[in-house]
């Protein structure tokens, strides 16, 4: 498996998130928005193949440092765009994808990771769980939305 910092608009990745819209589109029946534009501060745009170059998942790293009061004083940066295409789900190529967005973070200073997950997502939830992600207070746009859960994980 091979992971890569790619533009927002690879065009692997933009079906990727395409993808990604839809999946959520039929857990929480809505229509999905497609062709979502680049958020302003996106720090990273990870794109996981396989050794042959098919495109398994995604992941976007954006600086939300300040965005938020709950977010606190410290550097905060917000996953977006989790997707692990369904035939490779079960394989662990998650965990990949947050082992990068952990050391990319770490790296480049930021202090927590925040997330939005949702009821569901249980496998999605379950694995920031297993991996040390606390609930925390809602905030923004999904904060609106009852079955919306919100996640952060302290680097310091």
């Amino acid at each position: 498996m091979k992971i890569q910092d790619v533009q927002w608009n690879d065009p692997e990745v933009a079906q990727l998130r395409n993808e990604q819209a839809a999946d959520l589109g039929a857990r929480y029946g809505f229509e999905p928005t497609l062709d979502e534009p680049e958020p302003a501060g996106l720090v990273s745009m990870l794109k996981l193949t396989t050794d042959e170059g098919e495109p398994v998942g995604c992941i976007a790293l954006v600086d939300q440092t300040g965005v938020e009061d709950v977010f606190g004083p410290g550097l905060t940066v917000e996953m977006r765009k989790v997707f692990v295409r369904p035939a490779f789900r079960g394989n662990g190529y998650s965990y990949l994808l947050l082992d990068e967005v952990e050391t990319i973070a770490r790296s480049r200073g930021f202090q927590q990771i925040v997330l939005v997950s949702g009821v569901e997502q249980p496998e999605a939830v379950a694995g920031y769980r297993k991996r040390g992600y606390q609930e925390m207070e809602a905030y923004g746009f999904n904060a609106q939305f009852e079955t919306s859960l919100f996640f952060k994980l302290p680097l310091a």
